[in-house]
């Protein structure tokens, strides 16, 4: 049995909850954890405008391994080349504990009779380098329109398609363009990076 999308946080006193709206995926995330701040704001971040994601999505019913009817609802749920994919977010110690891999088993079996793959996120596949401070910083550049008349601007005469972040930022100021071009090009992957690295030790390249 389905339920709406959980839209009340868990009272706790001890619990830093937090509210996230999404303009670009419309929706509304409960995070109750750092880790889900920075997992909402990956995937935010990383999916298509139409992979559809959402934070706590619809709560489904099961049965526990003690047979008790009970509910769960998936910390986050999109659509990414025609798979559902369902998420639970947990620090990697307590997603290893016997109750829980027992809980995850149960669940994956559970919606994968609905057709969808359940699986477990955890600090290794969020904070991996310097990944989410770099998005912290990009995130507000996605907001705005890519700036494609610029871009062209920037690499226009290039030979060679590289330029590490700070050669962008000198041949931005020599061809007297904005230096906001860089994060907001990275931001709509006009340029392409890996964004583990420092953010001043990136590494640009781009498509023809």
């Amino acid at each position: 049995m389905e339920q709406k999308q959980r839209i009340q946080a868990k009272q706790s006193p001890i619990r830093s909850t937090s509210f996230s709206f999404s303009a670009v995926h419309g929706c509304v995330g409960i995070l109750e954890s750092g880790l889900e701040k920075d997992y909402n704001l990956w995937r935010r971040y990383s999916l298509g405008d139409d992979a559809h994601f959402e934070m706590q999505p619809t709560t489904i019913g099961y049965e526990n391994a003690k047979g008790k009817k009970t509910k769960y609802t998936p910390d986050g749920a999109y659509s990414e080349n025609g798979i559902d994919y369902i998420e639970e977010v947990k620090y990697l110690e307590e997603s290893l504990t016997k109750e829980n891999q027992l809980k995850f088993e149960i669940l994956t079996k559970a919606f994968a009779d609905k057709k969808k793959t359940f699986r477990v996120i955890t600090e290794v596949d969020i904070r991996v380098g310097h990944r989410i401070d770099n998005i912290k910083q990009l995130y507000p550049a996605k907001l705005h329109p890519a700036p494609l008349a610029e871009f062209y601007q920037l690499i226009k005469g290039k030979t060679f398609r590289y330029l590490s972040f700070k050669d962008a930022t000198a041949l931005c100021k020599k061809r007297k363009l904005p230096i906001w071009l860089i994060k907001r090009s990275i931001a709509h992957g006009l340029f392409q990076t890996d964004l583990t690295k420092h953010m001043y030790e990136l590494e640009l390249t781009w498509s023809k």
